[in-house]
């Protein structure tokens, strides 16, 4: 019986998670869903020091918004110490690791002699047969060969051949009693019965000493799948210099999760001439044999462009509740689903990102302030006349038939009767009744404010004018 599909994601809470981060747990993600398989989530918090509460829930609000849910509970490395410790200690007793008392002194003056013979870096050994002479301050390194090489096959690169000559003993266990990313990895992913391993192909030479590690504790090796790196749009290495933020700060930044996952898929991956796809079109299609085997690059003007897309072609309950999300970061008012809907349905084909639709929303969910109002009181008073007749057409408009069809045709009335351009009334009412005069479609923004809130915005706007006239 084949064995059920399980990958994992496994960052470090120490800073914000990163776009390059994002791209491995979604093709972990979609690997695991396409397999009806499970997608895991393990916090390698072991390094103390530098790991914190607040990019824990970084990074986990940043999975959740993405919508790359994980299944059972998060795996916390610091909660699983003792593991590695009695996994680590049984590698002692059975001559598979051994101490190593070696100062850093020592290491240093080692490393700069192997430089300065042109030779790679690499522990030496000396350890390997003083174990009775080690002193209490030692670390615990896994006892490898010199000779031969460690083979897999890579669902991306194909086989893999990394000559054993190229690694050393190195440290599972540091001097304080805390593992290492080596031995912690392996023991949780075994643990974890993970089945396949995604993650940047920075991790080639750390595969080869987890497969040695692997075989020491006994275990079945996972495939592997390595991915090239990400870079930024100036093909360098992602930074905040290049243009490529932390995936919240995307969203401060008015993004929508469609478009980031959309973006990223994309790094790497194609299927055909295809360029937008749902998440389950991602699940469907996804598959390795199309991931390339270089370093791709980051497309910005392409995530703004699927993101104007996503705004414009969708009006979907996942659109309404970022619009609430970000109301609420910016203090308006409360605002109701039904309302944010509306704002989408009004302002999303002409928008980049949500803080276009925000801020073009901004005077239709707050009084229009009259120092606006002062600044076109010239205009006001010249269609003085106009507004008034189209004030009492609104007002004829019955609460039930307050629909855009009906306002165009009152606006069409009042500029027919008063032999009028568009623009000669559309402009001075757009200010009145929005605060702009490039909002959307007037008709439909007048729709949207109703009758009664309309008819204020036009009677305020007059008094204000006439006042500051005289």
């Amino acid at each position: 019986m084949p064995k059920q599909i399980i990958t994992r994601f496994a960052p470090s809470p120490t800073g914000e998670l990163h776009i390059g981060g994002i791209r491995t747990a979604l093709y972990s993600y979609l690997f695991a869903r396409q397999h009806r398989g499970k997608f895991l989530l393990r916090i390698e918090d072991t390094d103390t020091q530098r790991s914190t509460v607040h990019a824990e829930k970084n990074i986990i609000s940043a999975l959740a918004w993405l919508g790359l849910k994980h299944d059972d509970k998060i795996v916390h490395q610091s909660n699983r110490l003792a593991t590695y410790l009695n996994l680590a200690n049984q590698l002692l007793s059975d001559g598979k690791a051994y101490k190593c008392d070696c100062t850093p002194e020592r290491l240093n003056a080692l490393r700069d002699t192997q430089l300065k013979n042109k030779q790679k870096p690499r522990y030496d050994g000396l350890c390997k047969n003083r174990q009775a002479e080690i002193s209490e301050n030692y670390v615990v390194r896994l006892a490898t060969s010199d000779t031969g090489e460690v083979k897999f096959n890579d669902l991306i690169h194909g086989v893999i051949n990394i000559a054993n000559s190229e690694l050393d003993d190195f440290i599972i266990l540091r001097s304080d009693g805390m593992p290492t990313y080596h031995l912690a990895c392996v023991i949780d992913d075994a643990h974890m019965h993970v089945s396949h391993v995604i993650r940047g192909d920075d991790h080639l030479a750390n595969t080869a000493r987890h497969i040695h590690l692997i075989h020491a504790l006994g275990f079945t090796p996972p495939d592997y799948a390595h991915l090239a790196m990400v870079l930024g749009e100036d093909g360098q290495k992602l930074s905040k210099r290049n243009g490529t933020a932390s995936v919240l700060e995307y969203r401060q930044q008015g993004f929508v999760p469609e478009a980031i996952l959309n973006a990223l898929v994309r790094v790497g991956w194609s299927h055909g001439d295809q360029e937008i796809f749902s998440l389950a079109e991602m699940i469907d299609l996804f598959d390795f044999k199309h991931v390339q085997k270089s370093a791709a690059r980051l497309d910005i003007n392409k995530m703004q462009w699927l993101n104007k897309k996503y705004l414009a072609d969708s009006n979907t309950a996942s659109l309404v509740t970022e619009m609430q999300w970000h109301l609420e970061q910016q203090n308006f008012p409360a605002t109701t689903p039904e309302i944010c809907s509306k704002l989408l349905a009004l302002q999303a084909n002409k928008a980049n990102n949500i803080l276009d639709i925000i801020n073009s929303s901004y005077y239709l969910l707050h009084a229009i302030p009259d120092k606006l109002i002062i600044e076109i009181k010239e205009t006001i008073i010249a269609r003085m006349p106009a507004l008034h007749h189209l004030a009492t057409e609104l007002v004829n408009i019955q609460e039930q038939d307050w629909l855009a069809a009906n306002i165009k045709q009152a606006i069409k009335n009042t500029i027919a009767k008063f032999n009028l351009k568009f623009a000669d009334i559309g402009k001075p009412l757009r200010v009145i009744v929005s605060g702009d005069t490039n909002n959307a479609d007037l008709a439909a923004t007048l729709e949207f404010l109703g009758k009664e809130q309309t008819r204020v915005r036009i009677g305020n706007a007059i008094n204000v004018a006439v006042v500051n006239c005289r």
